[in-house]
């Protein structure tokens, strides 16, 4: 296989670093397309193997079924796909992050663009930072600045904070309902 590197220099933009990585992507993807049955051959194997396993058997069955906490519900599909993503050999945002970033804001008829994640934690980082982002101006918005206070739930995850702090904001937090665990509004 061709070995292809990116030149990167120091005044090259995200954007030209991006563009240049997803030409390297591109490349590598016509090379393997010549491998295209015996990569069919392997996905059919896996929905033969995904057949003998116990996910492949479970059915179910309201108010019967047990649903623990921490159980991945994962179809033949799912196998499919993973393992056709890892015999791109591309073990970090590949193809289906390109796909998924491209058809996103076209299902939500935006014109704005979608980035893919790691993480629930990193999306929430990202959305937070987003309300300090001077581009809100545009919508007659006030992007909140550093010292400003935030509303956020006592009882609450560290990621809903942290990105709070992270962004020199004030978290102030709001008692819940033990009932409903919703904020109490009468605690403002």
């Amino acid at each position: 296989m061709t070995h292809m590197y990116i030149r990167l220099t120091p005044e090259a933009s995200s954007i030209e670093i991006a563009l240049q990585r997803r030409t390297v992507y591109r490349v590598r993807i016509m090379l393997q397309e010549q491998n295209l049955e015996l990569r069919n051959q392997i996905l059919q194997l896996c929905r033969k193997y995904f057949a003998t396993t116990p996910h492949a058997q479970d059915r179910f069955m309201p108010g019967e079924t047990y649903i623990p906490v921490t159980r991945k519900v994962l179809g033949a599909e799912d196998l499919e796909f993973l393992v056709d993503s890892a015999l791109d050999l591309w073990l970090t945002a590949g193809r289906f992050t390109m796909e998924f970033e491209t058809k996103l804001p076209e299902f939500f008829g935006t014109g704005m663009r979608a980035l893919f994640v790691n993480s629930g934690s990193s999306a929430n980082l990202i959305a937070m930072s987003s309300l300090g982002s001077p581009l809100l101006k545009k919508f007659r918005m006030r992007p909140l600045e550093k010292g400003d206070e935030v509303l956020t739930v006592a009882a609450g995850f560290p990621t809903t904070v942290n990105p709070i702090l992270q962004n020199g904001w004030r978290p102030v937090f709001v008692d819940v309902d033990l009932n409903t665990l919703n904020s109490l509004p009468e605690t403002l």
